[in-house]
């Protein structure tokens, strides 16, 4: 009797360590099921967060943009500026960058970039908007002018790729578009051994043969074609910011110079073998004349960038020279705000982007010019030689010019992170 009382006793042991295991298994499995009940709400929280984010970011872009379209003077109001807003379960935030020279507000024809950023808990995402203006033209032409050009006594208008290097050996081209926007008889005047090796285009119903005239020995290598629509010729104006004129500036006799900041001056002249170089982003405002001449120069540092504005004439003569030792020919740039002339002779030479849609433009006498030119009309004599910088005009190194960006459209999208 006392042996079955053990028995028993043992029995109904396991029953309770039996029940106890169960116990504990199902708690076990009920954590589980629970944690992993967590990790799916959170991971679908997470996607629903991510999913939320970037319709922030989309709308953070959409509000910049409406934004600039009702304020007129939006270069000044955003510069430098990061709009933060609320919406629904997370926020969306908003920047307006200039990455032509980091400066929003000197130049009304540079394009932008919008960063757009949308956050909802622990997901954020982020995109560019790049803008343009919808007035804005692209230099697509090496000589770009209204009315007229004039090539004589072995002037040259050639082309080169200046990605593949300097100027010179394999990388001379015959690629070079000279454009006008007449159709007048003989408005593209070639005369005693002059050349372009490369295409002209004339004005809209123009007859190119009556439109470009050759004599003595011209030549045109490529096309002459009439454009289907007249170019549009920018309006330009002089940048804000900068402060009064600080008066005349002048390097002379060897003196040498760097420059990191903006300027406002009067007359800004370079003689003498003085070397001026260029170090940042820099804008100059030249409300009277510019000169460089008798060896002197300006240098574009590497990683730098100039915009020269002259309300005057600018004039570059006796081996004077802008030279540019960046990444891309466009980081030179002369922007002629009247009808005053643009001439370059005697040995002088420049590397950049001439806009100046109300002057004449002058090389001679052994004058070079490497870039692009806009103007209302141009002339070439007595060996001088224009070399189209066809990384321009094939709009890798985009040069925009145009009558502001008071309507900016958008030319691209794309996400920065996940």
């Amino acid at each position: 009797m006392a042996t079955h009382q053990r028995n028993t006793s043992r029995h109904r042991g396991s029953v309770y360590l039996l029940v106890l295991g169960l116990a504990v298994v199902l708690t076990l499995i009920g954590v589980a099921t629970l944690t992993a009940g967590r990790v799916g709400m959170r991971a679908m929280t997470d996607s629903q967060d991510w999913v939320e984010s970037q319709s922030l970011a989309s709308a953070a872009a959409e509000h910049a943009m409406l934004q600039v379209s009702r304020d007129a003077n939006w270069r000044t109001t955003y510069n430098n500026q990061t709009v933060t807003k609320s919406l629904g379960r997370g926020t969306f935030t908003w920047r307006l960058t200039d990455e032509t020279d980091n400066n929003l507000t000197d130049t009304p024809t540079d394009p932008f970039v919008i960063l757009a950023t949308g956050t909802v808990g622990r997901a954020s995402y982020a995109m560019r908007v790049h803008m343009s203006s919808s007035s804005t033209n692209v230099l697509t032409s090496g000589v770009t002018v209204s009315t007229l050009v004039r090539l004589s006594s072995n002037a040259t208008v050639d082309s080169y790729d200046s990605s593949l290097g300097d100027y010179g050996g394999s990388n001379v081209g015959s690629a070079a578009m000279v454009r006008t926007n007449s159709t007048a008889s003989g408005t593209v005047a070639l005369s005693s051994n002059a050349r372009i090796n490369g295409s002209v285009q004339v004005g809209p119903n123009g007859n190119p043969n009556q439109v470009v005239s050759m004599s003595s020995g011209a030549t045109v290598t490529g096309t002459k074609t009439a454009m289907s629509q007249a170019m549009t010729m920018p309006t330009v104006s002089a940048p804000t910011g900068l402060g009064a004129s600080t008066g005349n500036l002048t390097y002379n006799n060897n003196q040498t110079a760097l420059v990191s900041g903006n300027l406002h001056v009067d007359n800004l002249s370079l003689k003498s073998n003085s070397k001026v170089r260029i170090n940042g982003n820099v804008t100059i405002w030249a409300e009277g004349n510019f000169s460089v001449a008798s060896n002197a120069y300006i240098e574009v540092l590497s990683g730098s960038s100039l915009t020269l504005y002259v309300n005057g004439s600018m004039a570059i003569s006796s081996n004077g020279a802008v030279r540019n030792n960046t990444a891309k020919v466009s980081n030179a740039k002369f922007i002629g705000l009247g009808s005053n002339p643009v001439s370059i002779s005697a040995n002088g030479s420049l590397e950049g982007v001439i806009i100046a849609p109300n002057a004449s433009v002058t090389l001679s006498s052994n004058a070079q010019l490497f870039g692009a030119v806009m103007a209302k009309d141009m002339t070439l004599s007595s060996n001088a030689d224009f070399h189209e910088d066809r990384n321009i005009t094939n709009q890798v190194d985009r040069v925009l010019v145009g009558s502001g960006s008071s309507n900016p459209k958008p030319d691209g999208w794309g996400r920065v992170v996940q």
